[in-house]
Parts: C-alpha cells; sequence; structure tokens
C-alpha cells in the first residue's frame, strides 16, 4: 500500500468531498420528503379539484401534470384573448371620443387640450380652494406668499408618500395665488 503523504491527503480530500456531496443529496431528499408529507393531508382534496377541473374545462387527460399544462394552456389563452379585448375596447372608446369631439365641440377649446393628470390636479385644486376661501392677495401679502411657498416646497421634500398629494396641492394653491397676483398687477395701469 503506498504510504505517499500527498497521495493520502489527495484521497482524504476525495473522500470528504464525496461525504459533503452525499450529505447535501440527504438533505435536499429530507427536505423533499418533508414537503410531501406535510401536502400529504392535502392530496385528497388536490385530486378532487382535478377532477372538477377536468369536467369544467373537458380535459380529458388523467396525469396530473398534463393537466396543469393544459390549464396553463387555457390560462394563456384566456389572457390573449383579455388582451385582444382590451385593444379593441381601447380602439372603440377612442372612436367614441373622437366622434364625441367631433359631433360637440367643447365650450372651452382648452378643456380638449389638458392631459388628465393636469385636470385631475386642476380639480384638486379647486376642492382646496373651496374648502379655504382665500383672501385676494396685495402687494404685501406676495411676499409673505413667496415666504409660504418656500416652506411648502422644503415641507414637500421632507413629506412622507402619504403626504405627498396634499403638500403638492398646497404648493400648487400657493404658486396659483402668486400668479393671479402678477396678472392682477401686469393688468394695472402704469403711472
Amino acid at each position: 500500500m503506498p504510504t505517499n503523504p500527498l497521495w493520502l491527503e489527495h484521497t482524504e480530500r476525495a473522500a470528504w468531498g464525496t461525504v459533503e456531496a452525499l450529505r447535501g443529496e440527504i438533505e435536499r431528499a429530507q427536505r423533499r420528503l418533508a414537503r410531501l408529507t406535510e401536502l400529504q393531508p392535502a392530496w385528497p382534496r388536490l385530486l378532487e379539484a382535478f377532477d372538477r377541473i377536468k369536467l369544467e374545462h373537458g380535459i380529458e387527460r388523467d396525469d396530473p401534470e398534463q393537466i396543469v399544462q393544459e390549464l396553463r394552456r387555457i390560462a394563456g389563452e384566456a389572457v390573449r384573448e383579455r388582451d385582444e379585448l382590451k385593444r379593441e375596447l381601447s380602439h372603440v372608446q377612442g372612436a367614441r371620443r373622437e366622434a364625441l369631439a367631433v359631433a360637440a365641440p367643447p365650450a372651452d377649446p382648452r378643456a380638449v387640450e389638458l392631459r388628465p393628470a393636469v385636470r385631475w390636479f386642476a380639480k384638486l385644486l379647486d376642492r382646496r380652494n373651496r374648502r379655504v376661501r382665500a383672501r385676494p392677495s396685495s402687494s404685501t401679502d406676495v411676499r409673505r406668499l413667496i415666504e409660504a411657498l418656500d416652506l411648502k416646497v422644503e415641507e414637500l421634500a421632507q413629506a412622507r408618500s402619504h403626504e405627498l398629494i396634499e403638500a403638492a396641492v398646497e404648493v400648487g394653491n400657493i404658486a396659483l395665488a402668486i400668479a393671479r397676483w402678477a396678472k392682477s398687477e401686469k393688468s394695472k395701469p402704469r403711472p
């Protein structure tokens, strides 16, 4: 028997590598067996569900794997059909919008140009203005408005996600008040 220490070390490492690999396989097999054992009470219900599904969808296969593959095929067809219906609905809605736009032009031509997000934000501003009736701004108030805007922007930067919409509406409201003041100042006659 060879007594070369390098050969013995190599053989020992290979043996331990094999032992570790076998331990890993045993652990995987034990986990799989534990999982199957946990599922054992559910097997009768699962088989009953397969039988009901086979009857509902007219599946003639008995192998559970084949049943699952058939269900995946049916689900894929349903998803494709849903996507096609969504596209068709979108097309019909677009055509309906165009027909309505041609049939009855809006009283305010700017209303058509506004994107839905802009209309949504304008409604939020309008609701806030109704809740809090702001008094008209004077020239001294504009400085306070600018300071308030500065503070609100800082609050907006530090706001939590659930506070962002309200803070953004407040910033928009203050900016709107400043714009109204600037517009009134612009329309005043200069001496």
